[in-house]
């Protein structure tokens, strides 16, 4: 990051993408989650050493969203489908459009005053415990 920080120009934008693995434990996904759980700690470095630069630093936290790797993990169980349904508050899943327009935002001139924060889009799944948690009898 720091190479890349030393080609940017003021103002940059550095947009990661972190994953819920970092706040919920789920078996076999150990390293995964300490990785993304660093990525949140270097975002929060990368705000504060790159800020005087304009340089926003911003990790996006998506839950489940509907692609084709879900469907390989939820190996097309309708049933756990509709469980992280069920206990998510919006009552839907995440699309890619919905974390791209979280991504489009964060990168616009609206956000200057947004950085080294760790944004989660769920539709408030997290707020009950994550998606493991609705799925932890069924595996």
């Amino acid at each position: 990051m720091h190479r890349l920080a030393a080609a940017m120009g003021d103002g940059g934008r550095i947009l990661t993408i972190g994953g819920l693995d970092a706040r919920f434990a789920q078996s076999g996904h150990g390293l995964l989650g300490g990785a993304k759980a660093a990525l949140e700690a270097l975002t929060r470095s990368w705000a504060v050493e790159l800020g005087r630069r304009g340089i926003t630093a911003n990790t996006i936290v998506p839950g489940p969203v509907l692609t084709d790797s879900l469907e390989t993990y939820l190996g097309g169980r309708e049933d756990v489908r509709a469980l992280l349904v069920d206990n998510t508050p919006v009552g839907r899943l995440c699309t890619p459009d919905d974390v791209a327009g979280l991504a489009a935002f964060l990168v616009s001139p609206a956000a200057a005053m947004i950085s080294g924060q760790v944004l989660t889009i769920d539709g408030g799944i997290s707020a009950q415990g994550g998606p493991w948690g609705a799925m932890k009898d069924l595996w």
